[in-house]
């Protein structure tokens, strides 16, 4: 009997034991969620470089945790709050308050958090260090603070020359520049200038950081704003010093590129200095066998007005990153008034005074263009290809044919044709009074002959039946030039056209 209440006993005991443990174990874990994009905790030491742990706390028990905050950001304004309350935190001894601003992290303090059984949000408030930016001038560049080139610069509505000459400073915020690390800046229209320049074979920068270019670039659609970019690299809250020299600006030149052929006339074709106002007229040529009722004139990405056949417009208003889409601009700007005419349409019916030829292809790196080119076809004589199109549309060429016959030269252009899977195969229809010609030539298998003419040049005859034309490459191979030789980016592809016919070509 007493054997059985002593296990009673026992059991009771060790019953006790177990309810004792169960209670001591049944406190509520709370789990911290305190990840941010500038701020965060980690367990005591267990690192800032994203690598540390973060421990739960149990409900009533205390625990620090190291609050880690990136460099960008000024620990004197930095606020935690625990569960939407504002909680004090020990500043940590040995904080660097000038580290590189984009190098990372550290150990800004620690803080206390008491364990609530529930889960617990952490969340900070923290403003961006202030970061100055200098400006020096460049080691003998004679910097002329009255300069009137660089009076057309100003940072936040003073001169340029104030910040360069008069020791004024730039001040950024951290937070404002840490996703594109640049500063704001008003100059000339973009594409006037460049900002990069070579005198007596010295190269020369507008704006240096260090040792690498800083130079503006187009910001947003503004016509004259511009991006100046800072490297993060050595960026210290301290801040650092951009160089600036006057030698590296460069005027550019402006000029307009005829897309068009010659039924579009500019009344200036010569380049000339941009800051030289111009007046530009555009006029289309008309024929009667050209229909320009649905034709629509462009400068650039813009359709402009046509009165009477043509239009007027001043370059000292309008430049050409006036007439482009906003929404691309790029690098410096445009420079250059791109002019087309679209929508004309060309009669090719009998007794038509035009020929015509169009090129395509499936690849994307290989591109179409007018070309000139002389070649050897009669002995003694070299026949010369490259007649003027008359109306470009896309890669549709016509050609006005003033005698029997016209000669044209198109050049296909296939750059990194190793890389792209160009198969140098080329199939041509030729279609003449009712007659059509049809030749497939595969270039790799072609036996091309210097020209005699032009150094490195090499040409083909290619012919199937009574269809004749001639291919053209430019190699430095030293034997048995190829198409597909490293030196050969494009092939010029010569033929004669008589009025009426109509050469289409594709290449793969």
């Amino acid at each position: 009997m007493k054997r059985k209440v002593f296990g009673i006993v026992v059991l009771m005991a060790l019953a006790a034991m177990f309810l004792f443990a169960a209670a001591a174990c049944s406190g509520k874990t709370s789990y911290i969620s305190a990840a941010g994009d500038f701020a965060y905790l980690t367990d005591p030491g267990s690192g800032a470089d994203g690598s540390g742990t973060l421990s739960s706390v149990k409900e009533g028990e205390k625990r620090m945790y190291d609050v880690i905050l990136h460099n960008g950001y000024d620990r004197d304004t930095l606020e935690i709050f625990v569960d939407g309350t504002k909680t004090s935190y020990m500043p940590a001894a040995g904080y660097d308050e000038n580290a590189v601003v984009s190098s990372g992290y550290q150990v800004a303090g620690s803080v206390e958090i008491t364990g609530t059984g529930k889960e617990i949000a952490v969340t900070f408030a923290c403003e961006g260090k202030e970061i100055e930016i200098a400006f020096t001038a460049a080691e003998g560049s004679a910097f002329d603070a009255d300069d009137p080139t660089l009076a057309l610069f100003t940072i936040n509505d003073f001169p340029l020359a104030d910040y360069v000459a008069g020791g004024k400073k730039l001040t950024l915020n951290y937070v404002d520049i840490k996703d594109s690390f640049t500063f704001e800046m008003k100059g000339p229209t973009l594409g006037m200038y460049s900002f990069q320049s070579n005198v007596n074979n010295d190269s020369y920068r507008f704006m240096t950081d260090g040792e690498r270019e800083a130079g503006p670039v187009g910001s947003g659609s503004d016509l004259n704003g511009y991006s100046v970019f800072i490297f993060p690299e050595e960026l210290h809250t301290t801040g650092k010093t951009i160089t600036v020299d006057p030698r590296g600006l460069y005027l550019n030149d402006w000029y307009v590129w005829n897309e068009s052929g010659s039924i579009l006339t500019p009344s200036i074709t010569d380049s000339f200095p941009a800051d030289e106002g111009k007046s530009i007229t555009l006029t289309v040529r008309e024929n009667a066998q050209v229909n320009l009722q649905n034709a629509v004139l462009y400068v650039n990405d813009t359709a402009v007005p046509m009165t009477g056949g043509s239009y007027t417009f001043d370059t000292a208003e309008r430049s050409p990153i006036s007439f482009c889409d906003k929404e691309r601009l790029f690098g410096h700007g445009e420079s250059v008034y791109r002019v087309r005419l679209e929508g004309a349409v060309i009669d090719m019916g009998e007794g038509t005074g035009f020929a015509k030829t169009e090129f395509s292809s499936s690849n994307p790196v290989i591109s179409a263009e007018r070309a000139e080119q002389s070649l050897p076809i009669e002995e003694g004589v070299y026949v010369y290809y490259g007649a003027e199109p008359y109306y470009i549309e896309g890669n549709t060429w016509y050609f006005e044919v003033f005698e029997q016959t016209v000669n044209v030269a198109v050049r296909i252009n296939f750059s990194s044709a190793l890389e792209s899977g160009v198969q140098y195969r080329l199939g041509v229809t030729s279609s003449y009074n009712g007659q059509t010609l049809q030749g497939e030539f595969d270039l790799q298998k072609q036996t091309f002959l210097p020209t005699e003419y032009a150094y490195q040049e090499y040409f083909a005859e290619l012919s199937e039946g009574a269809l004749t034309l001639y291919a053209v490459i430019n190699s430095s191979a030293a034997e048995n030039p190829s198409v597909t030789d490293e030196s050969c980016f494009q092939v010029t592809l010569c033929f004669t056209l008589a009025a009426g016919s109509a050469v289409t070509g594709t290449f793969d």
